[in-house]
């Protein structure tokens, strides 16, 4: 399958029917750059708000796992998570993702999470790369399952 080359103003139905032809994470990555696009110069519906949490939480499982997710700036978004990864039908992953939360014993929020992150002892470290290992051995389709969510949800993902 081809790679979208990023978001060129298709409608939510223009990208959703480009499944099948373009990889899904391509797909998911178009519907993150039409959101965040939109987000400029409008507000985002809560469905929106999820995409982009989904995209964000992907992408730094991808680059760097927990830690990175919890130390970067989608440390926003870890609070949504594990409900969120429950709503996709992701609930091995929301579990994982849960225990990751708990070992931080902080709250949260991004100040937190960041505060945490900033000062992780090497044990912690140890802890979330184990949690890393675990995620990628689900060998999640995440990025499928967040494209079958946004069809349920269609109408109230305006891209």
């Amino acid at each position: 399958m081809e790679f979208l080359d990023g978001w060129q103003g298709q409608s939510t139905a223009a990208l959703l029917a480009l499944r099948g032809r373009y990889e899904a994470e391509s797909l998911m990555l178009a519907f993150e750059l039409a959101l965040q696009t939109h987000s400029l110069s409008r507000g985002l519906s809560p469905a929106e708000h999820k995409v982009l949490a989904v995209a964000a939480f992907a992408r730094e499982m991808a680059d760097g796992g927990y830690a990175l997710f919890f130390s970067n700036a989608s440390a926003r978004y870890a609070g949504l998570m594990v409900d969120l990864l429950f709503e996709l039908d992701c609930a091995d992953a929301a579990r994982l993702t849960r225990g990751a939360l708990g070992v931080l014993r902080v709250d949260a929020t991004p100040a937190a999470l960041n505060a945490r992150m900033a000062e992780a002892e090497p044990a912690l470290l140890a802890l979330l790369d184990r949690s890393d290992e675990r995620f990628v051995a689900l060998a999640l389709p995440l990025a499928e399952r967040l494209l079958d969510w946004i069809a349920r949800q269609s109408a109230a993902i305006d891209c």
